[in-house]
């Protein structure tokens, strides 16, 4: 049987009145790898996102399966999360992405943890009857009611955001509101973004750095999905020659041997290679 963990949402799946905070999740299997090698290329991002969440999440609160619809419903912080929290129990908490300043151009590594990446939930302002919709007051519009962008809203503008990333964002910003976009008063759109950036500070992953060879300060976004997909399908790369060492020395099946969790695969695959020393 594959562990499973618990976790706490930042933000919560919204369902019959309430949201649904308490998430419970498994480690990537070699199938989720398979899977992730598939779609690459072929599948957009958020689309991408919403299947393996539905794979490897097992529940949120009363909800049993998590769909790729429901996967779709939850907000971007939740998402980036979950994303977070797999890559935790299937690789481990240590992540090295690399980024480019984009003064010098050198590339530089950023060893960080998973664990001081993750934004603990904030149960004063986020508790589990907070509403959907959030207002807030402007000072020349009245009142304002949205909600926070989720992948749904993500998926919808996935392929305008290629080429015009300010009509995405307008779309994307607008499936958010109770009113339309153009009904909105000069500087509402920037106030609602920012309140939205407030309330889901998990959205967006902001990493400060300084470039060790000429000293430049700046930002990088870190896009936990995209992150955890290409190094699974770099590690993927391996999976078939394991498949291959374990069903010849063990005589296990192919679908025997992806549905384990990568931990436990790789556990089998170290005793497997000490013993054939």
């Amino acid at each position: 049987m594959t562990t499973t963990t618990a976790v706490s949402l930042p933000i919560g799946l919204w369902r019959d009145g309430e949201r649904m905070k308490a998430a419970v999740l498994r480690p990537m299997t070699g199938a989720d790898q398979e899977f992730l090698l598939e779609a690459d290329g072929i599948m957009p991002p958020a689309i991408r996102t919403s299947q393996l969440l539905a794979r490897c999440v097992q529940r949120i609160g009363r909800v049993e399966p998590l769909t790729p619809a429901l996967a779709a419903e939850l907000v971007t912080g939740d998402r980036e999360a979950l994303l977070l929290h797999l890559r935790r129990l299937t690789f481990g908490d240590q992540i090295d992405p690399l980024v480019r300043c984009p003064v010098c151009e050198k590339n530089m590594d950023v060893p960080l943890k998973i664990s001081d990446l993750l934004v603990l939930p904030d149960v004063d302002t986020l508790g589990s009857h907070t509403p959907q919709y959030f207002e807030r007051e402007f000072p020349t519009g009245g009142t304002l009611r949205f909600r926070l962008p989720c992948g749904a809203d993500q998926e919808v503008v996935a392929e305008l955001a290629r080429h015009d990333a300010d009509e995405a964002a307008r779309i994307l910003l607008g499936r958010c509101l109770e009113q339309t976009v153009d009904e909105l008063p000069g500087g509402a759109q920037q106030a609602i973004s920012g309140w939205m950036s407030e309330l889901d500070p998990q959205a967006e992953l902001r990493l400060n750095l300084s470039c060790p060879e000429c000293g430049h300060a700046f930002t990088s976004l870190l896009d936990a999905g995209t992150y955890l997909c290409e190094e699974s399908i770099m590690r993927a790369r391996e999976l078939y020659h394991e498949i291959h060492l374990l069903a010849l020395h063990y005589h296990w099946g192919e679908a025997e041997i992806l549905s384990l969790a990568l931990p436990k695969r790789k556990r089998y695959l170290e005793m497997l290679l000490k013993a054939l020393e």
